[in-house]
């Protein structure tokens, strides 16, 4: 009797992975990215108040993340000088790999970054959906600017086919 109610349970939660995964899949833009440092109650913008960028999870376990501040300065000619190439890399987010789906969290496993301290390194967030809404929240982390422990929240909305344009069409 006992070894039933185990199967049933675990039978359960892979079929609220699925679930999840499913419901996970596809284009998110991102809505709003915050910061909680663990020295104050106050949540700040971390790429301002109107960020840009995506993350995308596809059906074969791949995802990736470009996330801009909203507020990026266009270098002035080509190439970038140096000063402008790092404010560029500071305004910005970028990763790839594979993930998979827990009951509150997805987890990835990076083979490329921005930055290269995070290429294989595995990157847990603890995810919800509010109100057709994607929220992400991370564990305690350490802020890569200001080396301070903080909690960072995002939020994103899935990206539908109504809002995707039709941009090759002249």
């Amino acid at each position: 009797m006992v070894a039933s109610k185990v199967t049933t349970i675990l039978y359960m939660n892979k079929n609220k992975i699925i679930i999840l995964r499913k419901k996970l899949e596809g284009t998110w833009q991102i809505v709003a990215w915050k910061k909680k440092s663990s020295e104050s109650a106050d949540e700040s913008n971390v790429f301002g108040p109107n960020p840009t960028g995506y993350i995308n999870y596809a059906p074969d376990g791949r995802m990736m993340v470009l996330l801009l501040h909203g507020d990026r300065v266009r270098p002035c000619f080509s190439p970038a000088t140096d000063t402008e190439k790092i404010n560029l890399y500071d305004t910005m987010l970028a990763y790839t790999g594979t993930y998979i789906v827990e009951e509150d969290r997805v987890v990835h496993s990076l083979d490329a970054s921005w930055n290269e301290l995070w290429k294989d390194t595995i990157q847990v967030r603890f995810f919800s959906f509010i109100k057709g809404q994607l929220i992400y929240k991370t564990p305690l982390t350490i802020d890569p600017i200001d080396g301070k422990s903080c909690i960072y929240r995002i939020i994103l909305e899935k990206l539908v086919h109504s809002k995707i344009k039709d941009s090759y069409k002249t």
